[in-house]
């Protein structure tokens, strides 16, 4: 196929689609007028975690999916409201629509995050959220990779070594959630006294699920059970406790 006979499918995939959209927000506002104008202004609230978040059951309506749509592509929102529509739609259509997907290059951050952890896996998407220059994306990417099966280890292989340490402690869960074996050798570095506490804490924990005897010796030629890191100590100890 052509660059230009798919740009040409492309749009007219979108043609199609923003088409679709227009004519269900029409029926909405035509059918229902007041419940239209009520949640075309409706605001999220913030939950005790300080998130925002749409409260109500009745409001994960499929059918008012649309309205939502279009408020999130109008992109005239704030990030945040944006995001908690983000939320709403996924828990009315228990996925992403394409359009809101296409606008990925050009999202905040945390709501190129939020796409990567709630789409089935796109080769094309997840090779470009491994190279994004924002931590929050590749971590969000990390934790996918560790619940989602089509994602190749490759990408838990390589988000082990990035260079941030909240991606490695992601990863370090999706190495042992998915059974990684190939991931030990790049778990092993990232255990020391020197290394940042919580990730050699993370590190340590994936290494006893993928190879026990492996994690013990760690453990003892680190000496990390007098690490200043509490909780990487305890964990150490009761490592070497459950080997007696």
């Amino acid at each position: 196929m052509t660059f230009t006979l798919f740009f040409t499918l492309f749009s007219m995939q979108n043609l199609f689609a923003d088409e679709l959209l227009s004519e269900q927000l029409e029926s909405l506002k035509t059918q229902e007028p007041q419940e239209y104008l009520r949640r075309s202004a409706l605001m999220p609230r913030p939950t005790r975690a300080g998130h925002l978040w749409f409260v109500g059951s009745e409001l994960s309506d499929p059918a008012w999916a649309p309205l939502y749509i279009d408020r999130y592509l109008n992109q005239e929102e704030p990030t945040n409201v944006r995001r908690a529509l983000l939320y709403l739609i996924y828990r009315s259509l228990n996925h992403i629509p394409e359009e809101m997907v296409a606008l990925f290059a050009d999202e905040p951050a945390i709501l190129r995050a939020d796409i990567i952890e709630h789409i089935p896996y796109d080769r094309n998407l997840t090779e470009t959220a491994t190279r994004d220059e924002s931590s929050l994306v590749r971590a969000a990417l990390a934790r996918k990779a560790g619940s989602d099966l089509q994602l190749p280890e490759e990408t838990v292989l390589l988000l082990l070594q990035d260079k941030d340490t909240m991606v490695q402690m992601d990863a370090a869960r999706a190495a042992y959630r998915r059974n990684c074996t190939t991931a030990i050798p790049l778990l092993k570095p990232l255990i020391s006294q020197k290394t940042n506490g919580t990730l050699a804490l993370r590190a340590l924990y994936a290494l006893s699920k993928l190879d026990m005897q492996l994690a013990i010796r760690t453990v003892k030629k680190h000496q990390l059970t007098q690490s200043p890191h509490r909780h990487l100590a305890i964990f150490s100890a009761n490592l070497l406790g459950d080997s007696q």
